[in-house]
């Protein structure tokens, strides 16, 4: 299955000046079927826009292909596109401590009581009601005492929230290294055509804004009742996937964010900046220039794995039993894991590429014309 593509039409001879022809400028996006992942591209002149989707959670394919004016064939690999996980296992520890408590032998929580007679305590007691003269007589009947009776009540214990981490919570970062990071990237085209027989030079600028900093993506979190909040740090090297797919040189990454390991809200520490990069570009006389300056930032998907230990007040109960860890001595019973990702976005790198063929000039032309597009290659 395709993404879908938007030509348009640009009427330009040979490198990308005058004209006389249609070169295809397009732009195409794609997505995968359960919305984890998207990308987008835009090619420059003469080079077409190729989206592919993918299927599942399967990485959707953005790319330009072609052939430029200098008859040198373009195949460019659009940036890979950011996935996100598409689960997430958001623990309420309430819920399965008290599943733990239900597996252990019932304890006394408290008693039933009522009142019975207490056959030990009964007296006969005798009534006589008028005289003998008159036929009247006496009676006798047996006369009790009560006794409070009180039965216990057996149960399985219960915490409330909120649980109380005890020890921890360990964090750390995966230093396995990362192969092809996700990337987008900006890019900005200048075109010279000189017809003119003296070297002429220009100034070409590319200004882009980026949002920088760290995200916090989260697939596994533990809900003691209240925020829990840690923080963590640590190097990581990766290699990304340049233009054209050629994997760019490994780098290396220092993350540190703190992370909130009690709920799942992703958590998002950013700004924005902007980049500038100048070159003073040199056109040979009757000569064509293309030079292609490229703003790639990387985007560096860092796993990290911790764990906490808690302990919370039991429910009342006639076993003097006040804490979670009596009854739950051992500490792996009271550990529970926590998972994510800590997303770091604050490496912009660059890339350009220059290429040169003859000049495109009509008999009596003289002058240097000089034009330019911007493009980007975006996902969410």
């Amino acid at each position: 299955m395709y993404g879908w593509v938007r030509s348009g039409q640009m009427a330009c001879a040979l490198l990308f000046f005058f004209c006389t022809g249609a070169i295809a400028d397009s732009y195409c996006e794609a997505t995968n079927t359960d919305g984890s992942g998207r990308c987008s591209v835009s090619c420059p002149d003469g080079q077409s826009a190729q989206c592919t989707d993918g299927t599942g959670a399967s990485t959707p394919t953005c790319t330009c292909s072609g052939t430029n004016a200098t008859g040198k064939k373009s195949d460019k690999v659009a940036p890979k596109p950011l996935t996100f996980a598409s689960s997430l296992d958001n623990t309420n520890l309430i819920d399965v401590v008290n599943g733990k408590l239900a597996q252990l032998p019932l304890h006394h929580l408290s008693d039933s009581c009522h009142e019975e007679t207490d056959r030990t305590k009964c007296t006969i007691q005798e009534t006589c009601h008028g005289g003998i003269e008159h036929g009247g007589g006496c009676t006798e009947h047996e006369v009790c005492k009560m006794k409070q009776v009180c039965m216990p009540v057996m149960g399985h214990l219960t915490v409330a929230p909120p649980l109380i981490v005890v020890e921890g919570p360990h964090v750390a970062l995966s230093t396995t290294p990362l192969d092809n990071v996700p990337t987008s990237t900006a890019l900005k085209t200048g075109r010279w055509n000189n017809c003119s027989s003296v070297e002429q030079s220009d100034t070409f600028t590319h200004s882009d804004t980026f949002v920088v900093g760290t995200t916090v993506n989260k697939t596994k979190t533990i809900g003691t009742g209240k925020a829990e909040t840690t923080s963590v740090s640590g190097k990581v090297s990766f290699s990304y996937a340049g233009i054209g797919g050629d994997v760019g040189a490994s780098k290396t990454a220092t993350v540190s964010s703190s992370i909130t390991y009690s709920d799942a809200t992703t958590e998002s520490f950013t700004h924005t900046t902007t980049d500038t990069d100048q070159k003073m570009v040199r056109v040979p006389p009757k000569a064509a220039v293309e030079y292609t300056h490229y703003f790639i930032q990387l985007h560096v998907p860092v796993p990290f794995t911790g764990s906490a230990v808690v302990d919370g007040q039991l429910s009342h109960n006639m076993d003097g039993l006040n804490l979670l860890s009596q009854v739950l001595p051992t500490v792996g019973d009271r550990t529970f894991p926590f998972a994510g990702s800590i997303v770091d976005s604050n490496q912009i790198v660059t890339q350009s590429e220059t290429m040169e063929a003859p000049a495109v000039c009509n008999g009596t032309d003289v002058k240097m014309t000089v034009s330019s597009s911007e493009a980007t290659a975006s996902h969410p």
